[in-house]
């Protein structure tokens, strides 16, 4: 069996311990659903990207672990990086390039090895 992509993602995922991955499914997303269903992640689907976005922000917040969201590709993508703006304590905030304000990019508290 040949490996994809979003089979190699979706290892790295469960390597570094996610457990839930929030979003919603399309076209675009297809290779990666067919990749988590033969994981140990669990899909949780919501109605709206954004929704998908504030799940794992809030998840983040709650535990301090790294959690994940997915959407389709175009507006969906646009919806999901609102909430990605969060900010805790401690985490690192990355400027995408060509921009003067400053996203947050990772929403989680950085864990001690």
């Amino acid at each position: 069996m040949s490996h994809t992509v979003a089979d190699v993602l979706v290892g790295v995922l469960e390597q570094i311990g996610v457990k839930h991955i929030f979003g919603l499914i399309g076209d675009s997303l297809n290779p990666l659903a067919d990749a988590i269903r033969r994981s140990r992640i669990e899909w949780i689907g919501v109605r709206h990207e954004e929704g998908a976005a504030l799940a794992a922000a809030g998840q983040a917040k709650l535990t301090g672990r790294l959690a994940v969201c997915a959407g389709t590709t175009g507006p969906g993508s646009t919806a999901s990086q609102s909430p990605a703006r969060c900010r805790l304590p401690g985490a690192s905030a990355f400027r995408r390039r060509g921009s003067a304000r400053s996203h947050d990019c990772v929403c989680r508290k950085p864990r001690p090895f």
